[in-house]
C-alpha cells in the first residue's frame, strides 16, 4: 500500500537527526582526546579549540530548517545559508579527520586503516547533514524565482453551501432551458375590419 507524500518525513528527520548528534558527540570526544594527549602546551585550550568545528556544525544545519520552515526570506537566502552549512560540515570533516586518524593510530588500528576511522564518524556526519538540509529544502521546489520574495498568501473564496450550489446549478439550468420551454405567442387571428 503506499503511503502518502511527507508521511514517513517525521521519523526520517528525527533519524538524520540523531545520526548526526551522535557522530557529532564521537567526533568531539575524539577531537578533545588528541588535544589533551598530544598538545605540547595548554591541552584544555586545544581541546576546546579543537571541539568547535563539529560543534559549530550543529547549529548551521538546524538554521538552514529553520530558514526553510519561516518562509520569510527569499530563495537566494536559503542557497547561500546551505552553502555555508556544507562548507563548515567540509571544514569540520576536515580539521576532525586529521585529529580522529591519529587518535586510531594511537589506538593500535594499523596505519594503513585508521583512515577508514575519521570516515566512519566524519562521513556520518556529512551525510547526516546533508540529507537534513535535503528536507529543509524539500518544501522550497514551489518557491518563486531566486531574487524574489515569498509569494502573497494564497486567498480561497468562501465555500458555497449545498444549497447555493443547488440554487446555481438551477439557475444555470433554467436559463439555458428557457428558450426551449417558452410558449411560442398565439397566432393572431385576422379580424375582420369593419372601419
Amino acid at each position: 500500500m503506499p503511503t502518502p507524500a511527507g508521511h514517513g518525513q517525521p521519523k526520517a528527520h528525527r533519524f538524520f537527526w540523531t545520526v548526526l548528534a551522535v557522530s557529532a558527540m564521537v567526533s568531539i570526544t575524539g577531537n578533545a582526546t588528541h588535544a589533551i594527549l598530544y598538545a605540547p602546551t595548554m591541552p584544555a585550550v586545544a581541546a576546546a579549540i579543537a571541539i568547535v568545528p563539529p560543534i559549530a556544525l550543529l547549529p548551521a544545519v538546524h538554521s538552514v530548517a529553520v530558514l526553510a520552515r519561516a518562509h520569510t526570506t527569499a530563495r537566494l537566502t536559503h542557497l547561500l545559508a546551505t552553502a555555508l552549512t556544507l562548507l563548515i560540515a567540509l571544514a569540520a570533516f576536515r580539521l576532525s579527520f586529521t585529529a580522529l586518524r591519529s587518535l586510531a593510530d594511537s589506538a593500535g588500528i594499523p596505519m594503513s586503516e585508521s583512515w577508514l576511522f575519521p570516515i566512519i564518524v566524519e562521513g556520518s556526519m556529512t551525510q547526516a547533514t546533508i540529507s537534513l538540509l535535503a528536507f529543509a529544502h524539500s518544501g522550497l521546489r514551489r518557491r518563486p524565482p531566486l531574487l524574489s520574495p515569498d509569494p502573497p498568501p494564497e486567498t480561497h473564496p468562501p465555500k458555497a453551501s449545498r444549497h447555493t450550489k443547488t440554487r446555481t446549478v438551477r439557475t444555470i439550468l433554467k436559463a439555458i432551458l428557457a428558450p426551449c420551454t417558452r410558449r411560442a405567442p398565439p397566432n393572431p387571428t385576422p379580424r375582420s375590419g369593419l372601419g
